[in-house]
């Protein structure tokens, strides 16, 4: 979805080795990304399918800053500081997910006498709870899945990274990038329900994408456009996923049995008594 929509912003005027420094647009896309997220949390049925589009920018953004960082790290300095970038993850998230942790966790002993998989959420495996037992497990700590499969890209991909550019070159860090999203994809369409919605797997074509655009962009010679485009770009996303992935994602999809507890909110959990729902309802709820 990013990159058919990101297409516009390659097409402009002017033309330039392309370096990531700062850049304003992609804190407003980011901005937006949390927007789409809090938009599908309002009750309206309408509106939550952006809670799977807000997630989707936002893991697609991610790969592409990390991978732009390093690049551009490789190529100016000829090197990439594993331990500086590491260090820079752990004071970037650390503190708010730690505070997080210690006001959530005590408040769901509180409310329910028990938190069995608040480990999941320390070790960043949250996610699969929630792939293989479903989001009401992990009650107030469901949220963390997004976070959890984000710590897990961050441990491999820049590794991933830092091997193939040093021995093989650019080329390869784009070839592994496309290989790995042909793979997710095909993961995706052999699962549904939970497991689609949740799995690392299912969900790194996202994060790939952002990959792959970053390595085709940092250091080489692009067309840049003019601003009007990060908004034509999100209208294409946009249309992209309510009219093409989505329906197709559906296609695929089986309908599975949501059981919950009466009343938990969306944060922990599904908002909804027991119902049955499609697979792909059930990712965009469950992402929100």
């Amino acid at each position: 979805m990013y990159l058919a929509a990101r297409w516009c912003t390659l097409v402009g005027m002017n033309s330039e080795d392309w370096r990531l420094g700062r850049r304003p647009g992609l804190d407003g896309l980011r901005g937006v990304a949390i927007l789409l997220v809090v938009a599908a949390h309002l009750g309206v049925r309408s509106l939550e399918f952006l809670g799977g589009i807000g997630v989707t920018v936002f893991f697609t953004l991610s790969g592409f800053l990390i991978t732009a960082l390093l690049l551009d790290e490789h190529d100016l300095a000829g090197r990439i500081s594993m331990r500086r970038f590491y260090k820079r993850r752990f004071f970037r998230l650390a503190p708010a997910f730690l505070l997080m942790l210690a006001i959530v966790v005590p408040l769901e002993f509180a409310v329910s006498g028990s938190a069995p998989y608040w480990w999941t959420t320390i070790a960043e495996v949250s996610n699969w709870v929630s792939a293989t037992k479903g989001p009401a497990p992990l009650d107030l700590l469901h949220h963390t899945w997004s976070l959890a499969i984000e710590e897990q890209f961050y441990l491999a991909w820049p590794v991933v990274l830092w091997g193939l550019s040093q021995r093989f070159g650019r080329r390869a860090v784009i070839a592994s990038g496309a290989v790995g999203i042909g793979l997710s994809l095909t993961t995706a369409l052999a699962a549904h329900g939970y497991r689609l919605a949740f799995g690392t797997d299912t969900n790194a074509s996202s994060l790939l994408a952002g990959c792959l655009l970053a390595a085709m962009m940092v250091g080489r010679n692009v067309r840049v456009a003019p601003g009007w485009t990060m908004a034509v770009s999100l209208g294409l996303a946009l249309i992209s996923w309510r009219f093409v992935e989505q329906p197709i994602l559906r296609r695929f999809s089986h309908r599975v049995e949501v059981r919950v507890r009466p009343g938990v909110s969306e944060l922990g959990g599904v908002e909804r008594s027991p119902r049955h729902v499609d697979g792909t309802r059930l990712q965009d709820v469950s992402r929100a």
